[in-house]
């Protein structure tokens, strides 16, 4: 078997962080903030910073454990070298089953939504939107397979493209706000219910599926030139970049626009703000910048999804794993694993159109949130690694990041309770069924490839 060689540096590795965390998400969570905090501005801030600090315990806790244990494969390498074998297959599985294939599924549709929007189009959930969530899908696919040189750069251009948007927002917005007024009367409002900040809980799981995608990152480590050294800081450098800018892009907003334009207007009441700063023609142009954020963030996702089933693999594990950890000499990539992890997301495509979009629901009581509760439970994953760690560690430092990362973990999962009720326990049911169904393909013998 040949082994996937180091390619990246650490421009490209900080920019995966930034470009796979950084996609719809800022644009299309921030009105739903406002609306679970119903108006509360301070509220909705204070869930785009908790949202923040998860994800950068999260990510200092990963650093730790690259740094001390020596590692700097993905996050099923990590899994076992904390846990042990069988709760690494667990991980991975999870990983190439369901998290990275839900996640490329939202994306691809969110990328299709806002390049209809751009054409004046709002197809949101028929056929040709569904057809062009699949074209795109196909088309990052076969970016990341085929021509993995090229997709680190698209990475990297698509990066600096979705800034532009953010940061004319940040500044522009900013500057017209605190000197209209708009700002301090949005920050100072109380919200327009009694207890509107009883809507933070809900509203930091929205704020976790903005930032997630970091946790890609990892799954690179070993094509990462120097990746002892490069990895840590790329998820350090891109988790404070991106907490900074998305706190102040949502500042931005309320700068620019009243909470209730958010509330009542949504996806059309960012547009306003866009209008209301930098003209109509700006606010049009928003949509494609938005596309280009989301194609940017699907490829990044689809770094780790094509490469999920290879690493599964790589123990002897999983389906056909002699197939799926065989790396194609003419582009250097498992192309097989690539074509699981298209197959599945177009499978949790089909789920996302059927079960939250279509008007009529195709999975009756049985439907859930594919977007946020995947990310819920890698959150959940992440707390017996951390404790594992924290159990061997000898270094204080670590062990203190290690031990509020699990803190963290576990205010996600509470926060994902109480955002989703009984939601969960649909979810619940689909997640032990794919995870029975992985067990099957467990090997008891260590026969690593």
């Amino acid at each position: 078997m040949t082994k996937l060689r180091e390619k990246y540096g650490i421009l490209t590795a900080t920019a995966m962080v930034v470009g796979s965390v950084i996609g719809s998400g800022v644009f299309f969570k921030a009105e739903s903030v406002s609306r679970i905090t119903q108006g509360d501005a301070a509220s909705a801030i204070a869930a785009w910073l908790i949202g923040g600090t998860v994800m950068m315990l999260c990510l200092l806790s990963f650093a730790c454990i690259t740094k001390s244990c020596g590692t700097a494969g993905s996050l099923v390498g990590i899994a076992e070298r904390t846990v042990g074998e069988r709760f690494s297959y667990c991980t991975g599985w999870f990983m190439a089953t369901v998290y990275y294939p839900t996640l490329v599924s939202v994306l691809a549709w969110l990328s299709a939504r806002y390049t209809l929007l751009f054409f004046g189009m709002e197809d949101y959930g028929g056929g040709l939107c569904m057809l062009l969530s699949c074209i795109y899908l196909i088309m990052s696919f076969a970016q990341n397979a085929l021509f993995p040189g090229f997709s680190g750069k698209f990475q990297i251009v698509t990066t600096v493209a979705k800034l532009v948007p953010l940061v004319l927002m940040i500044l522009f917005g900013v500057i017209k706000g605190s000197m209209s007024g708009t700002l301090a009367g949005n920050i100072s409002a109380q919200g327009h219910i009694n207890g509107a900040s009883s809507g933070i809980f809900p509203a930091v799981v929205a704020t976790l599926f903005a930032y997630e995608g970091w946790i890609t990152a990892t799954s690179i480590g070993a094509e990462i030139k120097n990746s002892r050294r490069n990895l840590p800081l790329a998820l350090i450098f891109g988790g404070i970049l991106v907490t900074a800018i998305y706190v102040l892009y949502y500042v931005g907003i309320l700068g620019a626009v009243s909470d209730e334009v958010l509330i009542n207007y949504g996806a059309d009441g960012i547009k306003m703000a866009f209008a209301s700063i930098l003209g109509n023609v700006a606010a049009t142009m928003l949509s494609a910048f938005v596309a280009v954020s989301c194609l940017g963030a699907l490829n990044g996702i689809m770094m780790g999804c094509g490469r999920a089933m290879y690493e599964l693999s790589l123990t002897g594990n999983g389906p056909a794993p002699k197939i799926f950890s065989q790396i194609m000499p003419h582009c250097g990539m498992p192309v097989a694993s690539f074509v699981a992890g298209l197959v599945l997301g177009v499978v949790w495509l089909f789920f996302l159109f059927g079960a939250q979009i279509s008007q009529t629901p195709l999975f009756a009581s049985f439907s859930f949130d594919s977007s946020e509760l995947p990310v819920v439970t890698v959150y959940a994953l992440y707390i017996p690694i951390f404790c594992m760690f924290i159990k061997k560690e000898k270094n204080l430092k670590n062990i203190l990041i290690c031990a509020a990362g699990t803190g963290a973990c576990i205010f996600t999962v509470i926060c994902g309770v109480i955002a989703h009720g009984r939601d969960v326990i649909n979810y619940l049911f689909a997640f032990s069924a794919i995870m029975l169904a992985g067990w099957a393909f467990y090997s008891h013998k260590k026969k690593r490839l």
